[in-house]
């Protein structure tokens, strides 16, 4: 990125061990050493390396997600925390991030609500202390509000999820956490909480 224009310079790009389709979430681990992407159509977690001076990216491998069509990806705001949200099932997968970018499981929370599972969950947004999670569903236009344990990192329902007339889709917290807004899937509406 040049710093007084913006413009950005490719450097490279990485070859896939095997081309696959659905790549979703995307994050950057706070570091700056690590990239993470999920992938829906194979339920994984593709872990990249990243070279401090280039910026280019080698992948590492794979690891495989509990839940179904994963969607997105979050980290806790110290790195030490990976969330993946999968549609099926309404499924949040908790996992420690090693020193060394490494990822290990610490366990799923399903909060599947009987509904149609392939429209399930679809986004998520974290606070900016890492203290709650928020989780649209547009099968059951709701969002799932999550507390988030300050010791394990696990996320649990924090009440009823708040239903919304629409189908909530993305969602977008305000800059001072005072909000949440989402856009609607069914409608051109947005909706401020």
């Amino acid at each position: 990125l040049d710093p007084g224009s913006g413009l950005l310079a490719p450097t490279g790009c990485t070859a896939p061990g095997a081309v696959e389709a659905g790549a979703r979430g995307l994050v950057a681990h706070p570091s700056g050493r690590f990239l993470y992407l999920v992938q829906r159509d194979s339920s994984t977690i593709r872990v990249f390396d990243v070279d401090a001076a280039s910026g280019r990216v080698f992948e590492r491998g794979a690891l495989a997600c509990a839940g179904e069509n994963p969607n997105e990806l979050l980290l806790s705001p110290d790195g030490q925390r990976l969330y993946v949200v999968a549609q099926t099932d309404v499924h949040v997968e908790t996992f420690t991030v090693g020193g060394d970018g490494s990822l290990s499981s610490l366990g799923s929370l399903t909060l599947n609500d009987g509904l149609n599972p392939i429209d399930g969950a679809w986004d998520a947004e974290r606070s900016a202390d890492g203290r709650f999670l928020w989780l649209s569903n547009v099968t059951a236009k709701s969002i799932q509000t999550l507390t988030v344990d300050a010791i394990t990192g696990l996320p649990s329902p924090a009440g009823p999820p708040q239903v919304s007339a629409f189908a909530p889709f993305w969602l977008a917290s305000s800059r001072d956490g005072r909000f949440l807004y989402t856009n609607c899937r069914t409608t051109s509406r947005l909706q401020a909480f």
